[in-house]
Order: structure tokens, then C-alpha cells, then sequence
């Protein structure tokens, strides 16, 4: 039995229904089935804590306080947290941030794999939107430090395949996140209209449901019948109303 320790940027509290992605989750479960499953998650918690979710053992590392070398406590605090069930045999860092960081200097520390998956805007800056890992400096170092430092490298889609390589850093395969194919299924053809469309994420600037908004109201006028769900917390004050 292999002994994993995911490192996240949270996404896994205690309930198992709040502050959680799902998809992320679906990978803990899956993994632990068959592994040992450690998650430390950073930032989410204000305090450190110790529990049992999805067959995986989750350990929680507040985020540092303001002040000199904050990034640094943060490091070492997840560092041995990756250790606290014992050595693992790989570490996996999701985003290449400082979750991605944390996993490749842990991996350093207890000897064993370290991997890194880029799954979100970490490489990209969006001034306009104040948002992207690379807007600043130090971001922008810790992205190529995570990713450096990595002794696998992979991706959520082929477009990001593209990006990273194009920002010099290696690919060495494509896993999108997925979903649990036992919840989700497909509903019959014969029944299930093939226009139905949903749309799950926060409503903000970075999803811009304004366009997906702007492209259904084009698709209505080829398929009159097609439907449209959009599901997410509002962080725009209606602005999508």
C-alpha cells in the first residue's frame, strides 16, 4: 500500500458538503480506496485540525499571520504536516502555487516523488481583473519554483499543456479533474434534450458567465428550445441579473 499525501489548497472540510471541491474529493476518495490517503490542506482552517473525510486522513494548516518570513513559517508548517502520518511514499501538489511549493519541498525533505498539477490560473495575470498567479513577483517565483522543483508535471487540458510549455516549464501528461461517473451519468438521449446546458461556478469576473451569457442568447436563435442553468454563488451583487 502506497502512502499519498495530496497538498491542497483546501477544498476539504470536515462536512463534506461545504467549502469543498468536489472534484478534488472524488480524487481523495478514489485514491484512498486502494492507498493510504493523507490531504493537507492550506489556508483553510484558522486552526490546525485532524480529521477523517472520504477514507483520506486530512490534516488543516492555517494560514501564517502578516508579518516577516510569513512564507516561509508557511513552508515548514506544511512541510511537517506532509510527514505527521508518516513518510510518504509521493507527494502531489495541486496548483502550482504554494501548495505546489509545499509538495516539492516536502518531497525533497522525506525523499521520495514530488508532482505538481496545474490546474487554474497560475501562470497567467489578468490586471484588469486583479487576478492570475503571475500578476506579481512573487508569485510569479513560486510558480517557476513549484514547477522546477517537480520531478512530474502535469495538467488539467491540452490548452494548458500549451501555456506551460510556452512559460518554459515541461509537461509530462494531461489528467483533467474529473467527476465520479457513478453519480454523474448521463441521462437516456431519448428522453434528455440535447440542449440542456449547465453551468456550475462563481459569478465573477474570471468565469465571465457575461459571454457564456452573451453566446446562449446566439445558440436560442438556432435551437429555440435549448435551456440554460447557471449555478454559483454571486460575488458581482447581480450584476448578471
Amino acid at each position: 500500500m502506497v502512502h499519498v499525501v495530496l497538498v491542497v489548497p483546501g477544498g476539504f472540510d470536515v462536512s463534506g458538503r461545504e467549502r469543498v471541491i468536489p472534484a478534488l474529493l472524488w480524487l481523495a476518495e478514489g485514491l484512498a480506496e486502494h492507498h493510504r490517503v493523507t490531504v493537507v490542506a492550506l489556508g483553510q482552517e484558522r486552526d490546525a485540525r485532524r480529521f477523517a473525510l472520504v477514507g483520506a486522513t486530512v490534516r488543516t494548516v492555517p494560514a501564517e499571520a502578516r508579518g516577516p518570513y510569513r512564507l516561509a513559517r508557511q513552508i515548514a508548517r506544511g512541510i511537517s504536516a506532509v510527514g505527521a502520518e508518516g513518510r510518504p511514499d509521493v507527494v502531489h501538489g495541486l496548483w502550482a502555487s504554494v501548495t505546489g511549493l509545499v509538495a516539492v519541498a516536502a518531497a525533497r525533505r522525506y525523499r521520495a516523488p514530488g508532482l505538481v498539477h496545474v490546474a487554474g490560473g497560475e501562470l497567467v495575470a489578468f490586471p484588469d481583473l486583479a487576478y492570475g498567479g503571475a500578476l506579481g513577483r512573487g508569485g510569479r517565483r513560486i510558480g517557476r519554483a513549484a514547477l522546477g522543483g517537480a520531478d512530474r508535471v502535469t495538467v488539467a487540458t491540452g490548452w494548458m499543456a500549451d501555456h506551460v510549455r510556452a512559460g518554459g516549464h515541461r509537461v509530462d501528461a494531461v489528467v483533467p479533474l474529473g467527476v465520479d461517473v457513478e453519480r454523474f451519468v448521463p441521462g437516456d438521449p431519448a428522453t434528455t434534450s440535447p440542449h440542456a446546458l449547465v453551468h456550475v461556478g462563481s459569478l465573477n469576473g474570471v468565469k465571465d458567465q457575461a459571454t457564456l451569457l452573451r453566446a446562449f442568447a446566439h445558440a436560442r436563435e438556432r435551437h429555440p428550445l435549448a435551456t440554460l442553468d447557471v449555478v454559483g454563488v454571486d460575488t458581482m451583487g447581480g450584476a448578471h441579473a
